[in-house]
């Protein structure tokens, strides 16, 4: 298990990493369960004299260990750091969205081949020679990722751009005149056979065009200075731009089968449509005037859709809603924000955190709303002034002075 944390130091976001522990040393147990994960994590915090009633939040991936509600490891950290929610890692959510591009037939089928043709010629010194002299200096063929798919944009990309020297490379490889090596010979003109059809040229095209989209975003979510608001308006981002395809996805596409279709007639490889039935479940079997009508409903339509519905479903859910209820306290929003959102947030702050005596609990939450009325005021006549408003979380705690307590710590909330 990795240990990462994550906290604000002079005012500047700092994220250390902490060490890899093998639970299984560290806290003597030759079984790891949720409860043990959590312990482990808490003696470490001990170890280094850091308070957990100091933590706000804790960001672990989506498995049952993690998150179980009875015997969790984010359950066992929250009884004893009352205030920490979880905070799921937005790249991590991303990944488990980009992966259901797998669920695509047609797309699983090319990826595959891909790690077959990467494989092939890594496997072997020779063979790896021949491509980096057809290569002639471009960048080389990447192993695809078998975990995160984010990371395989740029072994697509390559594999992409180079398609024309990898169909070259396998074509001389093929045409060896070696009978010690004959089976990997037919391997070769077996992955070129493969390679050259219109199926996979266009999956990969298409592939390719929606991890543009996703890379960017995945390298933007890695950064330290980002917070919880930014990671949501970058996946806000990315599911507009989906959807645009989605919605002009004759044009989208159209481009993308051009393109390949320019890439299939300088190898002749011919653009057909797979044989049709009346009767087909083992693939993909739309009816279709066009080869281009064919491969739009029945690969680039699926693909898109069914990043986007995942996206959505990890981002975008009523489940994660408390965090755009929460950044209306950036001043950007909280100038917009009525009475009615007032008491949400202040909702959202006595159901989700806890405090360990009831007056408080009622005290701060009768503050809090008296600090986020002043708060708008605040902006408001900063507005119509024609100051600047601030639009980030880490900048707008600088500007809670010593009255503003409450609404200081719910700053910090929205930075783990």
């Amino acid at each position: 298990m990795s240990l990462i944390l994550r906290y604000i130091k002079k005012g500047v976001i700092q994220e250390n990493f902490i060490a890899f522990i093998d639970c299984h040393t560290y806290m003597y147990e030759p079984k790891l369960t949720g409860e043990i994960l959590g312990n482990t994590v808490l003696k470490i915090l001990k170890h280094f004299s850091l308070d957990p009633q100091y933590c706000v939040g804790v960001g672990t991936d989506g498995c049952s260990v993690m998150v179980s509600s009875i015997r969790g490891a984010i359950k066992t950290i929250q009884s004893v750091a009352k205030n920490a929610i979880r905070c799921s890692c937005a790249n991590h959510a991303l990944n488990l969205a980009i992966s259901k591009s797998s669920t695509v037939q047609s797309i699983r089928n090319s990826v595959g081949l891909v790690k077959e043709i990467v494989s092939f010629f890594n496997m072997s010194a020779k063979r790896n020679f021949v491509l980096k002299s057809v290569l002639n200096g471009k960048p080389h063929l990447k192993s695809l990722c078998e975990t995160r798919w984010t990371d395989r944009h740029d072994s697509i990309a390559i594999f992409k751009s180079s398609m024309s020297d990898i169909i070259e490379a396998l074509t001389n490889i093929s045409e060896w005149n070696e009978l010690v090596s004959s089976s990997k010979l037919s391997k070769a003109k077996t992955l070129l056979t493969a390679m050259c059809t219109c199926e996979f040229i266009i999956s990969i095209n298409a592939l390719s065009n929606i991890l543009c989209v996703t890379a960017p975003i995945s390298r933007i979510l890695q950064g330290i200075d980002k917070d919880v608001l930014a990671a949501f308006e970058c996946i806000q981002n990315a599911v507009t731009i989906l959807e645009n395809m989605r919605t002009n996805c004759d044009t989208v596409f159209k481009q993308i089968f051009e393109e390949s279709c320019s890439l299939m007639k300088n190898f002749e490889i011919e653009v057909n449509t797979p044989r049709l039935s009346k009767r087909q479940t083992q693939r993909s079997n739309h009816p279709s005037e066009t080869t281009e009508d064919f491969y739009r409903v029945s690969l680039f339509i699926p693909l898109v859709e069914n990043v986007l519905e995942d996206l959505k479903l990890q981002f975008l859910s009523k489940q994660n809603q408390t965090v755009t209820i929460l950044s209306q306290l950036i001043p950007k929003f909280i100038v917009d924000v009525n009475d009615e959102n007032i008491d949400s947030i202040v909702s959202i702050m006595k159901n989700g955190y806890r405090f360990d005596d009831d007056l408080l609990e009622l005290l701060e939450e009768s503050q809090l709303k008296s600090e986020i009325q002043l708060w708008k005021e605040k902006w408001k006549t900063i507005k119509n002034e024609g100051g600047d408003v601030i639009k980030y979380a880490l900048t707008a705690i600088d500007q809670c002075n010593g009255i503003l307590v409450v609404l200081k710590r719910e700053f910090r909330r929205l930075l783990r």
